[in-house]
């Protein structure tokens, strides 16, 4: 009986990942639309005086830690990665558990039915995997954009433009890869 608690413990605390993720990815969203970061700053600076300067959210991380590295595109596509490999042990947990518990016990559990984690598991991931590289890809083409036009008004370097540049095609071509790779489960 210990043995089945525990999984079905498990299997509860799986299946809040995905609520857990989309809560995450609400909170950077949020954040990025009232902030601008500055890479060399320790704090970030408001866009308006009505907006405080973000505190750290943890005693043991700076927030500069947090929104340069916990919150960075490359950071959460390696996260991405994690939760799909959460998902299939929360899949292998419940294919477990059925033998063990039975599938009416099992059935109670929220997203423990064949077609959430087949079908679901997939494309909850692959929406929010290709939102992000979405994103990624229109940040570094407006960052090239400004860049065209600061380099015009010479504010920026040629090799700072061509930095922007090589940083928007490599963004392209990893957004086109994923289109081009990209399926929906049915």
């Amino acid at each position: 009986m210990q043995i089945n608690r525990s999984l079905l413990k498990a299997a509860i605390f799986l299946a809040l990942v995905p609520v857990a993720v989309a809560g995450m990815l609400w909170s950077v969203k949020e954040q990025q639309t009232r902030l601008q970061i500055s890479p060399n700053s320790n704090t970030g600076t408001a866009n308006s005086s009505s907006n405080p300067a973000p505190q750290p959210v943890h005693p043991d991380e700076l927030i500069d830690d947090t929104l340069n590295q916990r919150f960075t595109f490359e950071n959460s596509l390696t996260r991405t990665q994690q939760i799909k490999e959460a998902l299939e042990s929360f899949r292998q947990l419940t294919d477990t558990s059925k033998a063990k518990l039975g599938k009416s016990a099992i059935s109670q559990v929220k997203n423990t039915d064949p077609e959430t984690q087949t079908l679901g598991f997939y494309n909850w991931l692959g929406s929010v995997e290709g939102t992000l590289i979405k994103q990624n890809y229109q940040l570094k083409k407006l960052e090239f954009e400004l860049a065209q036009k600061q380099y015009q008004d010479k504010e920026i370097t040629k090799p700072e433009l061509d930095i922007k540049s090589d940083n928007y095609r490599k963004a392209e071509q990893e957004f086109q890869t994923f289109l081009k790779t990209f399926t929906i489960a049915d």
